[in-house]
């Protein structure tokens, strides 16, 4: 039973990530070229890969789950962590606010 629930978390992270790292992908673009909102969307998107990290974090100290999810983490989350390494979801939204980017 705890193979499946682990399983399920495990799909549920990758996909996550995968729809995360499409969707920064696609706003960074749109960023770029400068459309409209694209800044503000681009915070948000960074805010919500730093609440998702804490939240699959926190399902490692589950007793039974614990490993699969680390083990997840490290296979899902591994385009993450050149992002952590450098902080850029902490300094990356605030430098679009104060740049101005983030206006429509």
């Amino acid at each position: 039973m705890a193979s499946d629930a682990s399983t399920c978390i495990g799909c549920g992270s990758i996909a996550a990530w995968t729809l995360l790292f499409c969707t920064l992908i696609w706003q960074s673009t749109c960023l770029w070229r400068g459309l409209p909102g694209s800044g503000r969307r681009v915070i948000r998107l960074f805010l919500l890969e730093i609440m998702l990290f804490l939240l699959i974090s926190f399902l490692w100290l589950a007793p039974v789950i614990g490993r699969s999810v680390a083990a997840t983490t490290g296979i899902a989350g591994g385009g993450f962590m050149p992002q952590c390494f450098v902080l850029l979801p902490l300094w990356g939204p605030l430098l679009l606010w104060m740049t101005g980017s983030n206006r429509d």
